[in-house]
């Protein structure tokens, strides 16, 4: 009876360990758009390991799980909003005022907000490490 109980101990700390170590990026529009991303990590003092693009229509707003997977930092790099490809100058990862999130174990979450007119674009942080 005793080891039922602390094996159940046991899983519900592992459970609780794993969700404090989850990070999310939430993304907002101001209109429905397809967002095209990238997830990233990174160790202090290394390069950016970028995974592989991904796509999300965003009706107003959709949370993108991230984990940390043993780097110090994860999030998001925006490609492309609604079909509008941003310069590789203005979403670099890891550095502030950029259309990227950065997020670690003390700041895990964040929001990227995207405004688009007929004649300009804009993606706003809030939150994460730059935000």
């Amino acid at each position: 009876m005793k080891f039922k109980k602390l094996s159940g101990i046991v899983l519900l700390s592992l459970g609780f360990t794993v969700a404090a170590h989850a990070n999310e990026v939430l993304l907002t529009a101001n209109h429905p758009m397809k967002i095209t991303f990238k997830v990233a990590h990174k160790n202090q003092n290394s390069q950016p390991v970028l995974g592989e693009l991904q796509s999300a229509n965003v009706d107003k707003n959709m949370k993108v799980p991230i984990s940390l997977d043993g780097y110090d930092q994860a999030g998001v790099v925006i490609v492309s909003a609604d079909g509008h490809e941003l310069p590789s100058t203005d979403n670099q990862f890891g550095r502030p005022k950029q259309c990227s999130m950065t997020t670690d174990k003390s700041k895990a979450t964040g929001a990227l907000e995207f405004t688009l007119s007929k004649h300009s674009m804009s993606c706003q942080t809030y939150g994460g490490l730059y935000g």
